[in-house]
């Protein structure tokens, strides 16, 4: 009894990590703008969560890569479209651009919109290695104050490969991915 309550407490302390969900805090790192527009007006219409699943945006597979957990956003009042709209606006202000907000179109002042499309993390396992591939797509419209749209869809990659995993690192290919 004593040996296979010390092998159930071993299997089950090796692989609780995969069989856990686990929660990230995502903190937003500001990048060193090195170019300026003095002045320019931008006017910020809104984020859409596109996601298909805008709760999880990640998966925890084991050994045959099979699912077993998931990684969430830790609970905040933004969101990661909250978290996604804070950092597109302070990188526009680190560049010399004046945000303002509004849903209706001010005169000749072009309004940006985004759309969410894509967050994830996600182990891909091999033989002797896992890699870690995280994918960020998010989709920026541009509507000039005459009507005319611009669209254009941003893809973040990262992946990383090891011998093991643990949740620091998807964390840090997500960062890296956005």
């Amino acid at each position: 009894f004593v040996i296979s309550s010390s092998l159930l407490l071993v299997v089950a302390y090796g692989t609780g990590c995969a069989l856990t969900n686990a929660d990230f805090e995502l903190l937003y790192v500001p990048s060193n703008a090195t170019c300026r527009i003095a002045g320019q007006e931008l006017q910020f219409a809104g984020i859409a969560d596109a996601r298909p699943e805008t709760g999880r945006i990640g998966v925890k597979k084991n050994g045959y890569g099979v699912d077993t957990a998931s990684y969430y956003l830790a609970e905040t009042p933004e969101g990661l479209p909250g978290w996604t709209k804070r950092a597109f606006v302070d990188e526009l202000t680190s560049g010399g651009f004046e945000v303002g907000e509004g849903s209706l179109l001010k005169d000749g002042v072009p309004q940006v919109s985004l759309t969410l499309q894509q967050f994830f993390v996600e182990p891909k396992m091999g033989t002797w290695l896992v890699e870690v591939h995280a994918l960020v797509l998010l989709e920026i419209t541009v509507t000039l104050a005459d009507g005319r749209q611009f669209a254009r869809i941003f893809k973040g990659y990262y992946q990383e490969s090891g011998m093991l995993v643990m949740d620091g690192q998807v964390k840090e290919a997500l960062l890296r991915a956005a």
